[in-house]
C-alpha cells in the first residue's frame, strides 16, 4: 500500500457488480456482468459464481468494468454473482440474477421446464436432480405411444409377427434396433396405406430431417464461444499430458507397473511347486470318487457268478 502512494497510484478496491445483462435467463444464458475494478486481467479472476453456480470457466475478461460469462446448471430462484480477484479481494454484489425456470414456475404454477435426456444442452445438466415425473402435472396423463415415422395413422389390421420373422429372418422392425428392416416396418404399420399416403409421409420425413439439421447448426452457431472452449480445453489437457510424459513425471507409475509384474512373476515361482501338487492330488480325488461311486461295476463279473452258482 506504501508502494502504491508514493508512486501516486490510488489503491484498488473491492470487485463491485453494479448491473447484469440480462437480469433473468436459464442455463446456457450468456450475462454481461458490469461493475467496477472486476479484475486487471483473465488471470487475476479467482471465483466467480452466478446463483450458486461455477461461471469460472466459462468467464471472458473484457475490462476493469466488464466480464461476460455464461451461466451453468445453477440453483432456481434469485442468486447473487459472487466475485473475487487477486488485486481486490472478495467482492461485493449490489444487483441478483434471476433463474427463469423459477420464474416460469411463479408465474404459470405449472411445472418447472427441465432439459429432456434427448435434448441438446450447451452447458453440463445434472442428471441427479432430474429425477422422471417429480416436476410433472398430476393431472396430465403419461402416454406411452410412440410417434410414427412417417407421421401417419398406422392402420388397424396388421401382419402376423411369426410371419413376418418368416420371410425376414434377420431383421427387426423396431426403429430404435440396428436389424430395422423398413420392408417389416411397412408391412406392419401401413400394410393398407395408400402409396399417395407413403408419399406425402416420405416428404414430410424428409422435411424434419431437414429441420433437425438447421437445429443442430442454429445450436452451435449459437453456442460455438463454448465449443471453442472445450476444444481449447482438450488441447491444453493433451499438451500437459505429453509435456508431463517428457519430463518423466509418469516414471512413477510405469514403475509401480514393472514392480506389480516382478511381484506376480515371484509369486508363481514361489507356490508353483504348492500349486501343482495340489492340482495333483485334486486329480487323484476325483479320480478315487469316481472308482468308489461306480465300484460295483468292478465285482460286475464275481456277483453274476456267484448269482449263477445259486440258481444251478
Amino acid at each position: 500500500m506504501a508502494d502504491e502512494a508514493q508512486s501516486g497510484q490510488k489503491p484498488r478496491g473491492p470487485p463491485t457488480v453494479t448491473g447484469l445483462s440480462p437480469t433473468e435467463g436459464t442455463p446456457g444464458t450468456q450475462i454481461t456482468i458490469r461493475g467496477e475494478n472486476l479484475g486487471t486481467d483473465q488471470n487475476d479472476l479467482l471465483m466467480l459464481f452466478i446463483c450458486g453456480t461455477d461461471c469460472l470457466h466459462t468467464a471472458k475478461w473484457k475490462t476493469d468494468k466488464k466480464i461476460i460469462a455464461r451461466l451453468g446448471q445453477a440453483n432456481r430462484g434469485l442468486g447473487e454473482v459472487k466475485i473475487a480477484t487477486k488485486s481486490g479481494g472478495r467482492g461485493i454484489c449490489n444487483v441478483k440474477f434471476r433463474h427463469v425456470a423459477q420464474f416460469f414456475r411463479q408465474l404459470l404454477r405449472v411445472f418447472i421446464a427441465q432439459i429432456g435426456p434427448l435434448e441438446e444442452s450447451a452447458v453440463w445438466v445434472d442428471e441427479t436432480q432430474t429425477v422422471p415425473g417429480r416436476e410433472a402435472v398430476r393431472t396430465v396423463a403419461q402416454t406411452t405411444e410412440e410417434r410414427d415415422a412417417l407421421g401417419l395413422a398406422p392402420t388397424t389390421k396388421k401382419m402376423d409377427p411369426a410371419l413376418l420373422s418368416k420371410m425376414f429372418p434377420d431383421s427387426s422392425g423396431n426403429i430404435r434396433m440396428e436389424s430395422f428392416n423398413p420392408q417389416w416396418y411397412l408391412l406392419e404399420h401401413h400394410s393398407e396405406t395408400p402409396i399417395e399416403d407413403l408419399r406425402e409421409g416420405l416428404k414430410a420425413m424428409q422435411l424434419a430431417k431437414a429441420d433437425e439439421a438447421k437445429k443442430s447448426e442454429k445450436m452451435h452457431k449459437a453456442n460455438l464461444y463454448s465449443l471453442i472452449n472445450c476444444v481449447d480445453a482438450l488441447a491444453r489437457l493433451h499438451d500437459e499430458f505429453e509435456r508431463s510424459n517428457k519430463a518423466g513425471e509418469f516414471a512413477v507409475i510405469k514403475q509401480i507397473g514393472s514392480q506389480i509384474s516382478d511381484a506376480r512373476v515371484k509369486a508363481e515361482s514361489v507356490f508353483k511347486d504348492v500349486l501343482s501338487r495340489k492340482d495333483r492330488a485334486d486329480a487323484t480325488r476325483n479320480a478315487l470318487s469316481v472308482l468308489t461311486r461306480f465300484k460295483f461295476i468292478f465285482f460286475l463279473t464275481k456277483t453274476i457268478d456267484d448269482n449263477m452258482k445259486k440258481v444251478a
